[in-house]
């Protein structure tokens, strides 16, 4: 995000647009918040594109972040676009990261095309979990998180719990929390809990 915020300051100095786009609403909130580039959704990107309300100019700069979680087709009118108005797209994304469901690309193109790579950690103040992070990217190595505590095991009832009561005392808090699960399944339970949770403390009601 800060080699981004610089990237779209140098941009604007060339007297070109950048424009943000990335997988969901609140990660496009986020980008614009960070570096101050318009962001929005690829979907809505693409749409405004087809409806003729987006104007592309010859230099502009599409920035696709999260890119890696991008379906190739998505990427592949991007580019598409870019090209035939003369702007440029540039990938931002970690190619070990969760994938598209739909298939991406950004893995494929790491080792098709020329790519620059940070090499250094800026996320974490605490060594340890810098060092940590990048054993469980490239390794598979949890046995450091497993030390802190940061991973949970049991049942599937048992975990749903312990998750619907960690997302409240965060909320408590004022986070903003996102609850993540591999099944549909198990979504819906988590959904189910979550809103049981919120009718016992009077937070939301049921019309009878």
């Amino acid at each position: 995000t800060t080699a981004m915020r610089v990237a779209t300051q140098a941009i604007a100095r060339a007297g070109a647009r950048t424009w943000g786009v990335t997988v969901s609403a609140a990660a496009a909130e986020q980008l614009e918040t960070a570096t101050g580039m318009p962001s929005v959704t690829i979907a809505k990107w693409l749409h405004e594109h087809r409806q003729g309300r987006l104007h592309i100019a010859p230099g502009d700069v599409i920035i696709v972040d999260e890119a890696g979680m991008a379906s190739a087709t998505d990427l592949a009118a991007i580019t598409r676009t870019a090209r035939n108005n003369g702007a440029f797209v540039r990938l931002v994304g970690d190619d070990r990261q969760l994938q598209a469901i739909g298939g991406g690309a950004l893995k494929m193109l790491t080792h098709e095309a020329d790519v620059v790579r940070l090499d250094q950690l800026h996320r974490f103040t605490n060594p340890e979990e810098a060092a940590a992070s990048l054993r469980l990217r490239d390794q598979g190595d949890v046995e450091w998180y497993l030390a802190q505590g940061r991973v949970h095991g049991g049942t599937a009832q048992h975990t749903h719990q312990h998750m619907v009561q960690a997302w409240t005392k965060d909320l408590e808090r004022g986070d903003r929390v996102l609850m993540m699960a591999t099944t549909n399944s198990s979504v819906d339970a988590l959904n189910l809990l979550a809103q049981q949770r919120r009718i016992d403390e009077r937070l939301i009601e049921v019309a009878g």
